[in-house]
């Protein structure tokens, strides 16, 4: 038997959370969401390598132009892959990182954190990598630092196959390959706009604009693109001025 921090009364079976034992029905009632606080507070993920979302310092320069291929193995009956964004450089690599992995990493600390206050199962492959490695590691190490560890192998080991001379085939996930010789390409599109061929174009109804709390500035984002003006500002004083920069983004994606 335990006695529940919330009600006082002893039971025999409940929630033994970091900030004290709860009983089933003081846990479902309003306690779980405390928990889930608690560790958003406790468990900032913050990057290594400065990729936290967005950085002004830290963004990359947008190519020019992105290539989009299908491929298969010669001799195959299989059908070809989806679309992959094929990188040959540091900065395409950096950049779908920023705006794809980026919200998929995002979304698996969240999906952790949401997992750990017993609020629901895993449902990203990044909470369940970070779940496996603590339980197979054996290690202290804390959640917040293995998310970051993870955070920055995935983008090194890409980084690293570069440097090697490879050729990368980038999914819209956490997915990649390299490109060797028995592939064969089936398809084939550039693009001037960094949007899958596979996504549906973004609409106006995609536009979100977002403040930190405390802040100053607004930030805007179409689907997992963050919207860049043509100086290069990710941020606007007000909501106005990121609207409207939204729209002409949109614009130029629509026309891409």
């Amino acid at each position: 038997m335990a006695e529940c921090k919330k009600c006082k009364k002893d039971v025999a079976g409940g929630y033994n959370t970091p900030i004290g034992f709860f009983c089933c029905d003081c846990y479902d009632k309003g306690m779980k969401k405390k928990v889930s606080d608690y560790y958003l507070k406790q468990q900032p993920i913050v990057s290594v390598l400065g990729y936290q979302f967005p950085d002004v310092k830290k963004r990359t320069e947008t190519p020019k132009t992105f290539t989009f291929v299908k491929v298969k193995l010669k001799d195959s009956k299989q059908e070809s892959s989806d679309w992959n964004l094929l990188a040959k450089s540091e900065e395409e690599v950096k950049f779908h990182f920023e705006n794809y992995i980026g919200p998929e990493i995002r979304k698996g600390v969240k999906d952790y954190i949401d997992v750990e206050s017993g609020l629901k199962h895993a449902t990203t492959a990044f909470s369940s990598a970070i779940s496996q490695k603590i339980k197979f590691d054996q290690t202290n190490k804390s959640a917040n630092t293995i998310a970051t560890e993870l955070e920055n192998k995935t983008l090194l080991d890409r980084l690293d196959l570069i440097k090697q001379g490879k050729a990368l085939l980038l999914s819209m996930g956490l997915q990649y390959s390299t490109v060797h010789e028995d592939l064969i390409v089936t398809d084939k599109i550039i693009k001037e706009s960094f949007l899958y061929p596979s996504e549906d174009m973004p609409t106006e109804k995609d536009i979100i604009i977002k403040s930190w709390k405390g802040g100053q500035h607004y930030y805007s984002k179409i689907g997992k693109l963050d919207v860049v003006d043509s100086k290069g500002n990710v941020k606007w004083n007000t909501f106005k001025e990121a609207w409207e920069e939204s729209l002409k983004y949109l614009k130029e994606l629509q026309n891409n």
